[in-house]
């Protein structure tokens, strides 16, 4: 019974909770590094919409998002109707595969980048074209060589997930022209407020030439809103209008749109925030540099090091109270506090060094 695909996957394992790991390794304090939240947390003008917000809970929200769909279609100068809406981008990653996807069609991806990316279109029956990163990086050769006639959807994500890498302007503008009108390219920006670099590329411009593409956005990370699930698709209006035929009706709260709304409003919360996680994560790199710990240059909030065993890395941080994200290659370590930070090092370099011994 069910999707035949369906019989070699397995449902989301979030692990353990935080109180398990703290009962299993006797931790009073565990600094969760794992998942890329906004370590600083969330505007302090979200209480006051939120308190506002729960005195009516009764009523179905705004399911068009409409505040906070005017409050972003004015800051990007982009019309209300080039957008959409979801609960968190994995929603709106759902929502475009749905939207696209059949037996019989591919997607063309990079390896490793964003898992959902894979995990929805293999429900819908597509083909999932993975193309290795090089140094982290996307391969844009090597995806333009995977696509044919049965290329849907072709999934960028800028800065990528997991390794922190970006693609440039010219980079990522050769490769947008060079893809078949017909195929649909996603460019997946979760982590664009972190950015830093100078030659990152303005895919809003991009947006004006290119009818077959779609940028993605959220309020999850930089904005810190996690537990709001809410992220946004931008692309052109006739691309949004089959997008939404795909989205359930209310499917963003009240509470959500709201908190959403107050987090746009607080810019200057939103910068001092990156700016303290540009001075964690230029840091971390230049620690790892200095110290011979290979890792990929990051325009996240978190930072990749490529390591030979990292399940006992994984391990030696998890006992000194720090939670990464465990890879096959390496860990995933999302910027905490800048003290945080260089405690991390310094155990993952005394780490490494035993091992040598």
């Amino acid at each position: 019974m069910g999707k035949p695909q369906l019989l070699a996957m397995t449902a989301f394992d979030p692990g353990q909770s935080i109180e398990e790991l703290k009962r299993i390794y006797h931790l009073d304090k565990i600094i969760k590094l794992d998942t890329n939240e906004n370590i600083y947390g969330a505007t302090p003008m979200l209480m006051e919409k939120v308190a506002d917000a729960i005195r009516d809970l009764s009523n179905y929200p705004d399911s068009k998002a409409t505040s906070l769909r005017e409050a972003l279609a004015k800051k990007y100068h982009v019309s209300p109707n080039s957008l959409l809406f979801g609960s968190g981008l994995d929603e709106v990653i759902q929502i475009i595969n749905r939207t696209f996807l059949d037996n019989g069609d591919n997607i063309v991806a990079a390896d490793p980048t964003f898992s959902e990316y894979y995990i929805q279109a293999t429900i819908e029956g597509a083909e999932v074209r993975k193309v290795p990163t090089v140094e982290g990086k996307h391969d844009l050769a090597g995806m333009l060589q995977a696509i044919d006639e049965n290329t849907q959807l072709v999934w960028i994500c800028n800065p990528n997930n997991p390794t922190g890498t970006y693609l440039n302007e010219q980079e990522l503008s050769q490769f947008v022209s060079l893809v078949p009108k017909d195929t649909t390219i996603v460019v997946d920006e979760a982590y664009i407020e972190y950015v830093s670099a100078t030659d990152f590329p303005d895919t809003l411009s991009l947006l004006k030439q290119h009818k077959n593409m779609i940028i993605l956005r959220t309020f999850s990370k930089a904005y810190g809103l996690a537990s709001f699930r809410i992220g946004y698709a931008i692309a052109d209006e006739s691309l949004i209008k089959k997008l939404e035929i795909a989205r359930l009706p209310f499917n963003t709260s009240k509470v959500s749109q709201l908190a959403a709304y107050a987090a746009l409003e607080d810019q200057e919360f939103l910068l001092s925030c990156v700016r303290k996680n540009q001075k964690a994560r230029d840091f971390v790199v230049d620690y790892c540099q200095s110290h011979d710990i290979p890792c990929f240059p990051s325009q996240t909030n978190f930072v990749f090091v490529t390591l030979e065993d990292p399940k006992l890395a994984h391990e030696a941080l998890l006992k000194a109270g720090f939670l990464t994200q465990l890879h096959s290659n390496g860990l995933r370590i999302t910027m905490g506090e800048y003290r945080d930070m260089k405690d991390l090092c310094q155990l993952l370099s005394d780490h490494l060094s035993k091992e040598l011994i």
